[in-house]
């Protein structure tokens, strides 16, 4: 009978540790069950978050191209004008000095006769 005392003491050690094991895999799959749930409640929403963050980001990015763009017309704009201003410049100014080399080479003239 001391035999069969220790059988049945290490039966129920064996069958209380399987059990346990039983257990926590139950509890494991519940818990994996109500995470499923919970995610694809969650979807949806998550879904519409990204959507609109997306959505976000793009109408930003249209805003930003088109203030660099509107920057980029006036820059070049201005560009322009101050390019015909410098011409325009450049223009009287070779006018003037052709007319100085002109005055200059009749009194050059002028006096040689």
């Amino acid at each position: 009978m001391q035999n069969v005392w220790k059988g049945m003491a290490l039966g129920a050690l064996v069958g209380a540790v399987v059990g346990m094991l039983l257990d926590a895999m139950q509890g494991a799959g519940r818990i994996a069950g109500e995470t499923a749930t919970h995610v694809r409640e969650e979807v949806p929403a998550v879904a519409a978050r990204v959507r609109d963050a997306a959505h976000a980001a793009g109408a930003a990015a249209r805003e930003t191209a088109a203030s660099v763009g509107a920057s980029a017309l006036d820059t070049a704009q201005t560009v322009g004008a101050t390019a015909r201003e410098s011409a325009r410049d450049a223009s009287a100014h070779a006018v003037d000095a052709a007319r100085d080399a002109g005055a200059d080479a009749r009194d050059r003239i002028g006096q040689r006769s």
